[in-house]
């Protein structure tokens, strides 16, 4: 994915218990961590927060 753009945001998502492992996560280029389950909130909240900052891109649909 950073290879087709490297501005690209991605938040991992896993049922697996990596509160631990954050810090590398996030090291490792995810915007962040969410653990299954979540709620339709976090989720929301994660990805807000992921997008928070990155410049919002045109498309060709747009004028």
């Amino acid at each position: 994915i950073r290879r087709i753009d490297p501005s690209a945001r991605a938040v991992l998502v896993s049922g697996y218990d990596e509160r631990g492992r954050i810090g590398e996560i996030v090291a490792s280029g995810f915007s962040g961590f969410l653990q299954k389950p979540f709620r339709r909130r976090d989720l929301g909240r994660m990805v807000g927060e992921a997008l928070g900052d990155a410049p919002r891109k045109q498309t060709s649909e747009e004028p």
